[in-house]
């Protein structure tokens, strides 16, 4: 949820925007799918280009890790195709599958035991300092992505450029903590810290992002955005996933079609859809 905060701020502050009559849906889709891509693409492959990813095939967690992925982009397609938007009450189902996501995750790996067991004074004053950092920190992403949704409203109505297009970009940025946190496990030698952070990011942007800026305000999905965006993402999440399934590991060959898959897809944003 922590690299995820700036999508899901920018989604929040986009769903205040529609509540004035600001329309920001674009935006709002358009980030938490350039994210999703960027994150599945251009992330995993340039973490891959450092060493060679080996994950574990028979791992539970993996495996509920990715079917919780495919889960979630099929989700966010589905209540997309029915009426080109997404309401309150998919909305709704969007942050409760999280919620439960989140919870079954935290039993089955024992966390709120692990919290109950380390509870003394040395952890509770650091405790009190990692709540306060977050809540410095929050304030800075509200205050960043307003800024971000503003200029990139003007953006596109300035240079008549598509909000989606826009979101694409700024999915990019708000993909770099991923990014960080990755390779700063892979030089710690955990792999699967580092591919479990890409893809729970994956997870809680079309659920929790998504879900709650939709909450807020309904957002519209267009055509461009149902029909190749999300399919993108959905393949580009498959081939990743054959990779790993193929022969437990992500080689530089490999890491390379991943990345060329990203400058595919903003080729075709840009030039040609």
């Amino acid at each position: 949820v922590g690299t995820s905060l700036g999508e899901i701020v920018t989604n929040i502050v986009a769903g205040l925007h529609r509540l004035r009559g600001i329309e920001t849906s674009g935006l709002a889709i358009g980030t938490v799918i350039g994210s999703n891509i960027s994150l599945i693409t251009f992330v995993l492959g340039f973490c891959g280009f450092f060493t060679v990813y080996y994950l574990e095939r028979k791992k539970s967690s993996m495996k509920r890790e990715w079917s919780m992925l495919f889960f979630a982009i099929g989700l966010m397609f589905l209540f997309s195709l029915d009426d080109r938007k997404i309401d309150i009450i998919e909305a709704g189902i969007l942050i409760l599958t999280y919620g439960i996501y989140l919870f079954s995750l935290f039993r089955q790996e024992e966390v709120f035991e692990k919290v109950v067991d380390s509870q003394n004074n040395k952890h509770k004053i650091k405790l009190y300092f990692d709540l306060f950092m977050v809540f410095a920190g929050v304030i800075i992403v509200i205050y960043a992505s307003s800024l971000i949704i503003d200029n990139g409203i003007f953006i596109a109505n300035k240079f008549r450029v598509s909000e989606e297009l826009i979101g694409i970009l700024i999915g990019f940025g708000t993909s770099l903590p991923e990014l960080t946190i990755s390779l700063h496990s892979l030089y710690k030698g955990s792999h699967g810290l580092s591919i479990g952070n890409l893809i729970g990011g994956g997870i809680t942007d079309p659920l929790l992002s998504l879900g709650t800026g939709a909450f807020i305000a309904p957002i519209i999905v267009d055509d461009i955005a149902l029909f190749f965006d999300i399919p993108f993402l959905f393949v580009s999440t498959l081939i990743a996933w054959l990779f790993f399934m193929r022969g437990g590991k992500l080689d530089k060959l490999e890491a390379s079609i991943l990345i060329c898959l990203y400058f595919v897809f903003i080729w075709l944003k840009f030039f040609v859809l």
